[in-house]
């Protein structure tokens, strides 16, 4: 099929398609089963469908109607041999790393400190990986939380479902979660009040989702989006990850996370695919090297770092703690001969992924 023979999302839109699935189109991230209501697993869906609209209406009017190689999956249906395919990089940030050369992992450890957008109370974290550091009375890490969660989901989880908000927060932050410290004081247009992805329970003390503002997962889908077009300078085609990045201005040239899906994206659409963001739509935790991980005497310490939220391929939150009846903790685990100092040390070894459908 030609990949310029598809029907334009306005066509589609003036159908009455049946689902092809039953149920919500597009599943919460990592097949989350947190709403209480049922009719918030579809409204979720109808706003990753109408994220992904926007995405493709906004290319269209680059490249033509129904010319876009980014589709919405639930309108423009892909073909029954529809493969995915991860695109994975490294979680710890290479901007600071590049930045900060002696301290990168001291500056990246940081509950804030961003230094642009104006929001400082965010994490210097931004290749959709963050995480927070826990340390005990002797200055030794006792835990460390790590997460890829999207705030777009939050913002609505606790605009739907504010008490399953609040619940989730205390089982994975602290018990001493209130209600009131997840909310702005002001409120929407239905009369909700606001909520605050800048809480203190997700910055200063402790990390929920992600909050450094390029990790978004709106930013995810348009990425795709922009990449999805094939670019030409000088009468050649562009092919060259910078060189994309920087023609089409999507995302941050100094990130590991931004080049390099864009360098995928476009890679495959120069092979003439149409490409998605594969469901559930999301940001993941695809790897953790373990390997070389020892406690004090010597025994394999991966069973610490546990998978808490999400699935194995589908990774959304990990938590590295020692339980209380061990006579160590995390700053004690050895990686490669060297005790954990920093949550970073680890963030290093994690591949944080998007699943593209093609």
């Amino acid at each position: 099929m030609d990949m310029y023979q598809v029907y334009s999302q306005e066509t589609f839109r003036s159908l009455n398609i049946t689902r092809i699935m039953s149920g919500p189109y597009f599943p919460t991230p990592g097949w989350a089963k947190d709403f209480k209501n049922k009719e918030n697993y579809q409204k979720w869906s109808d706003y990753i469908r109408d994220e992904m609209t926007d995405v493709v209406d906004w290319e269209e009017a680059i490249v033509g109607l129904g010319r876009c190689q980014f589709y919405n999956p639930e309108l423009n249906p892909p073909e029954p041999d529809v493969a995915s395919a991860v695109v994975h990089w490294n979680g710890f940030p290479k901007r600071v790393r590049s930045e900060f050369p002696e301290t990168y992992l001291d500056v990246a450890d940081r509950k804030d400190d961003w230094p642009y957008d104006d929001t400082p109370q965010a994490r210097n974290q931004d290749e959709y990986l963050e995480w927070y550091v826990y340390k005990n009375m002797e200055g030794k890490i006792r835990r460390v939380d790590f997460t890829v969660e999207g705030p777009e989901y939050w913002y609505y989880l606790h605009k739907w479902e504010p008490q399953t908000c609040l619940l989730l927060y205390r089982e994975f932050i602290s018990h001493d979660v209130k209600l009131e410290d997840l909310r702005l004081d002001e409120k929407d247009d239905d009369g909700q009040w606001k909520y605050n992805k800048y809480n203190k329970w997700n910055t200063t003390s402790g990390c929920m989702h992600l909050n450094c503002p390029p990790n978004a997962l709106w930013d995810e889908i348009r990425l795709a989006g922009d990449a999805s077009i094939i670019r030409e300078k000088n009468g050649s085609t562009v092919t060259n990850a910078l060189d994309l990045i920087n023609c089409s201005q999507y995302g941050r040239n100094t990130r590991n996370s931004d080049p390099h899906i864009g360098d995928e994206v476009n890679s495959l659409c120069r092979a003439g695919k149409r490409i998605t963001v594969g469901n559930p739509v999301g940001l993941y935790i695809v790897d953790v090297d373990t390997g070389g991980w020892t406690t004090p005497s010597g025994e394999y310490a991966s069973k610490y770092m546990r998978l808490v939220r999400g699935t194995k391929e589908r990774g959304l939150r990990y938590t590295l703690v020692v339980p209380d009846n061990e006579d160590f903790c995390v700053g004690d685990i050895m990686i490669g001969g060297d005790p954990i100092a920093y949550g970073g040390t680890v963030a290093q070894l994690m591949n944080i992924g998007l699943v593209a459908e093609v």
